[in-house]
């Protein structure tokens, strides 16, 4: 991808979006705008209703705030993304995307056809292998997030994942800069070390001691390798001095937990020579969890009351502390539930740091990171502490050097942000990790955007030799026309390829636009057939519906029939308007029966005498409704896992199927 000097970071989350702007140049990497919107909906609004919502809010966002760049990074939740890291042998680059072609094939859990699929091979040290990170999501779950991405205004640079944003950004902020950069670009020009053998030059500082205790039982082994005795460092011990050239087996292990409305990601960090991701999982479940629990429970009627009672009243209760909930003002009823949400959390937490652990190369957690609106729950992070038994601390606030951003006022400080910061970063080429699903033809038109500047350079010579031949006379103008002829050919292969850019750019736009309507078309027919179904469900054995009429405004017409005996006409139409099934899908209100008659005319029994009759009515919510089903059998897994309770069995992700919160992990 082309780096970007300014790029934006968009993380749409269920309820609000986050912007962050980054500039990378030679002062330093900066954010210098953090911005956020409430969208105004519910996250199972209808999709046509949410993405408008959606788009108004950034439109609106990008005008308040005065956003002069318009190439974006987005990113898919990352409940619906397969990720999976496989080692194999070092190869060419031929062959490297056979064996991996083969390998998603092995593992992802959809047809490979029907899914977008992307890899990143990642040096670990080894001279025989490397590692593969596999990323793959169904195309159907892209193609409707680009409707969305397409209503923004924004150019999108790229599609990433909001687990892989979240690790990109902490491994930004806590490596060393140019360890990190070097790692990135490994054909980067690295700064010359200056001799001491002269004496103009500048002697370089001698290189740190190590005191204290000896790790040479570390080396070669990590974590799992047996360690040997420790030995304990005199002040009279001379200890070699540090040789940066041998690397350090040990790996500090970190987990990053971004906990949002709908969900909360999850990436483990193997931060060792490498900084490698060892594990990524987002589970559909986290604050609004909370918050129905909360509305159910109290029976509080709107969500204002129920964030405000979060905001206000609401703390985990610590285990011996039960006395100090009060002390401290919080509702000791509100605790309790809040205290269920907590373990529940703890609970997937574990489960994951379980499932790392059983792999090849897992290891123990050594501390987790919060962030997001719900870690400020109080008493969470101690709670989780005490549980887990792993250090826990909340991201509010800037940590290490790499990164300027400014201030945020409020308690919440950056920790909403970090997902849309870690977008940002990839876009300006500072991310480990850079997956993308941006769609081919757009990645196609980025690239030939950036192989088109020896075009305006050339463009820009001709007009300037044109200027400076008038000037120096004929001879001048006389060498410009023979570069001319010269180039004459490779001028026209450029201005040929732009012209079928531009004219497939203006198809592609065609067949979005049909699509969009067929998509359109697809779920009116889905709506009707249910529509029609819970009718069938409503209507008397005795009465027969000869001809309906379904009308784009929801109107439903009913021409029905019965036998002369049959006086229930009324029956039917009562019922349509008091049913409980009937009143899901009905406007009461606009139930109205009419012409009703004996005739002979019958349309299914031309000639018979029957009672015919008109049922006249208004269907509710006609936009359609897609109601995703529960993954039964998740990656990973011999036997379906049982449904919690209280919990929807598969909650809607942002634009698709979600996975279930019971289900394994996913890496």
């Amino acid at each position: 991808m082309a780096q970007q000097n300014k790029c934006l970071g968009v993380d749409i989350g269920a309820t609000s979006v986050k912007i962050a702007e980054i500039v990378s140049d030679k002062a330093g990497v900066r954010i210098t705008r953090l911005v956020k919107g409430d969208i105004g909906l519910p996250a199972n609004a209808p999709f046509a209703e949410r993405a408008a919502a959606v788009s108004a809010t950034i439109r609106d966002l990008l005008k308040t705030n005065k956003f002069t760049s318009k190439q974006a990074v987005f990113c898919i939740p990352g409940q619906n993304v397969f990720i999976r890291r496989i080692r194999v042998p070092r190869t060419t680059d031929e062959r490297l995307h056979l064996i991996v072609s083969y390998e998603a094939k092995q593992q992802i859990p959809f047809a490979l056809d029907s899914a977008l699929m992307e890899y990143q091979v990642i040096e670990v040290g080894d001279s025989g292998e490397v590692e593969v990170l596999l990323v793959a999501v169904k195309r159907d779950l892209v193609t409707e997030y680009m409707k969305l991405v397409d209503k923004t205004g924004l150019k999108p640079l790229m599609i990433s994942v909001s687990s892989l944003a979240l690790f990109n950004y902490h491994i930004f902020n806590s490596a060393n800069l140019e360890a990190l950069l070097d790692d990135l670009s490994p054909k980067r020009k690295k700064k010359p070390v200056v001799s001491s053998g002269s004496e103009d030059s500048e002697e370089a500082p001698a290189p740190a001691k190590k005191k204290g205790f000896s790790l040479d039982f570390l080396k070669g082994k990590g974590k799992k390798g047996a360690p040997e005795p420790v030995e304990i460092a005199t002040e009279a011990d001379v200890l070699p001095e540090y040789d940066a050239s041998i690397p350090d087996t040990y790996e500090e292990v970190k987990a990053y937990v971004n906990i949002g409305a709908s969900t909360f990601d999850l990436a483990i960090g193997r931060l060792g020579e490498r900084r490698l991701l060892g594990f990524t999982r987002t589970v559909a479940w986290a604050g609004n969890e909370l918050s129905r629990m909360l509305q159910d429970k109290m029976g509080l009627t709107g969500m204002g009351q129920v964030e405000e009672i979060k905001r206000s009243r609401a703390a985990v209760i610590i285990p011996g502390m039960e006395d100090q909930i009060v002390a401290d003002g919080y509702d000791p009823d509100v605790a309790e539930f809040v205290t269920t949400w907590a373990d529940r959390l703890i609970l997937d937490l574990r489960k994951s740091f379980d499932y790392y652990i059983s792999l090849p190369d897992g290891m123990a957690v050594d501390s987790i990171t919060l962030s997001g609106a719900q870690a400020l729950v109080p008493n969470l992070p101690m709670y989780i502490d005490d549980k887990l038994g792993i250090p826990v601390n909340v991201y509010t606030e800037l940590e290490g050097t790499n990164l300027r951003t400014p201030i945020v006022e409020g308690e919440a400080g950056i920790t909403e942000y970090l997902i849309a910061m870690g977008l940002a970063l990839t876009g300006v080429g500072m991310g480990r990790v850079s997956v993308d699903f941006l769609p081919n033809e757009l990645k196609t038109l980025r690239e030939f955007k950036k192989k088109n500047i020896p075009v305006g350079i050339m463009a820009a010579a001709i007009v300037g030799m044109l200027v400076l031949g008038m000037r120096v006379g004929e001879g001048r103008i006389g060498e410009m026309r023979n570069w001319l002829r010269a180039n004459e050919q490779q001028i026209s292969q450029y201005m040929a390829s732009d012209a079928k850019l531009k004219a497939a750019d203006q198809a592609r736009a065609v067949v979005a636009e049909k699509l969009n309507v067929i998509g359109d078309s697809v779920g009116d027919r889905a709506y009707w057939l249910e529509f029609l179904g819970v009718l069938e469900e409503l209507k008397p054995p005795q009465v027969v519906v000869a001809k309906v009429s379904l009308m784009p405004d929801g109107e439903v017409i009913l021409a029905c029939e019965a036998d002369t005996s049959f006086q229930g006409a009324g029956f039917f139409n009562e019922k349509l308007k008091e049913d409980p099934m009937a009143r899901e899908w009905i406007d009461s209100d606009s139930v109205r029966l009419s012409e009703v008659r004996d005739s002979a005319a019958s349309v299914l029994q031309p000639g018979t005498m029957v009672k015919s009759f008109t049922i006249r009515m208004n269907a509710l919510w006609k936009d359609t409704r897609l109601i995703p089903a529960r993954a039964t059998l998740s990656p990973g897994l011999t036997a379906p896992t049982p449904t919690p309770v209280g919990t929807p069995a598969g909650g809607p992700g942002m634009f698709g199927p979600a996975m279930g919160p019971g289900g394994m992990p996913m890496i």
